[in-house]
């Protein structure tokens, strides 16, 4: 019996070392089970956060994208806006080239007109000079508009100071005529003018011709109704080619103004409204 029970102990015990040993090998596979778990799991985890990252990043780059692509909108809008107003502004400015042009077509056009009526004026002039009819008076023979063109600036008050007479715009090297027949008092340099021409008609009034060009008169001398004295131009304080002309009604010659429109208006010659 004890032999019998040896025995089979020991075969007991072989088994149970047999099983020891395949729980062994078992927990040890369990472990390395484990282990492969953990070493994935951090793979994973590592991969997601690595995925987070890039998720980020792009999204930080899908929002400076956007950020940038609303700045250009906005630049867009701001370059149609700003084309907008300066093809507004071309268009304003072909009209307004437009109506300068007609304007400046038309301006020709009457001071062509009003030359040949002042030609035609002084020509009547120097004949009835030539019959002694110089003195002054009504009835348009005794005084002549002093050049062609068109008034550019009227007789008064501008800029604080008194505009003493009247511009009247024409190409340099227009004639200019004596308004009456006179004697001529002064030419040359003078203030303001460039070159002036003062005379003093027979009617005992000064007429002044400012900014000419050249002079064909001297002090002393004798001019007739409707004589080419001098030409346009564009001397002295000016901002463009003209005849600046003032009359001095009591004989001052270098005051004593007045408005010289009506006051040749008065002696017949025709003037356009300033």
């Amino acid at each position: 019996m004890l032999d019998w029970v040896a025995d089979n102990q020991v075969d007991v015990l072989g088994e149970l070392e047999i099983a020891k040993v395949q729980q062994a090998n078992a927990d040890s596979e369990a472990r390395a089970a484990r282990d492969e778990m953990a070493v994935a799991e951090e793979a994973a985890q590592a991969a997601k956060a690595a995925a987070d990252q890039q998720v980020a990043a792009q999204q930080g780059a899908y929002d400076a994208v956007a950020a940038q692509k609303a700045e250009y909108d906005t630049q867009l809008r701001r370059a149609q806006i700003k084309l907008l107003h300066l093809q507004g502004a071309r268009n304003a400015y072909k009209e307004w080239v437009r109506q300068k042009a007609a304007a400046q077509q038309r301006a020709a056009a009457e001071a062509a007109r009003k030359q040949a009526a002042a030609e035609e004026a002084a020509r009547d002039a120097r004949e009835n000079a030539a019959h002694g009819n110089n003195g002054g008076g009504g009835g348009g023979h005794g005084y002549v508009r002093p050049t062609g063109g068109y008034i550019s600036s009227c007789y008064g008050w501008r800029w604080g100071a008194l505009h003493a007479g009247v511009d009247i715009a024409a190409p340099i090297g227009t004639p200019v005529y004596a308004a009456t027949s006179g004697i001529v008092q002064r030419t040359g340099p003078a203030t303001g003018f460039g070159l002036a021409i003062y005379i003093r008609g027979d009617d005992g009034a000064v007429t002044v011709y400012g900014h000419v060009n050249r002079e064909f008169v001297s002090a002393g001398q004798r001019v007739v109704t409707g004589q080419v004295i001098a030409e346009v131009g564009n001397r002295g304080n000016s901002t463009g080619p003209h005849l600046h002309f003032e009359v001095h009604p009591g004989g001052d010659m270098y005051g004593g103004s007045t408005d010289p429109v009506p006051w040749l208006r008065a002696r017949g010659v025709p003037m356009e409204a300033c």
